[in-house]
């Protein structure tokens, strides 16, 4: 479906936007600074980053689950083996 197809590609950017905009900012308590706005301690931000690759995924197999283009395919193979 064309939702999941669309979902799926949103979070992939954000998710690529996060790891490329972001970057040390201090050492000492250790701090990320996302896309140069505010600081975010590692803990959260590579929960954030799991977070977006697990809502990526799950969106990337909704969506390969429900193409149209399979399921006529499989249906036909079906009709085959009835005959």
């Amino acid at each position: 479906m064309l939702r999941y197809f669309v979902a799926g590609h949103l979070w992939l950017f954000f998710l690529i936007a996060l790891l490329f905009g972001s970057g040390y900012a201090r050492h000492s308590p250790s701090r990320y600074h996302v896309f140069g706005v505010g600081f975010i301690d590692p803990t959260h931000y590579n929960l954030l980053v799991v977070f977006t690759l697990a809502v990526t995924t799950y969106f990337t197999r909704a969506w390969w689950k429900t193409r149209d283009d399979v399921m006529p395919i499989k249906a036909h193979r079906h009709q085959e083996l009835d005959t």
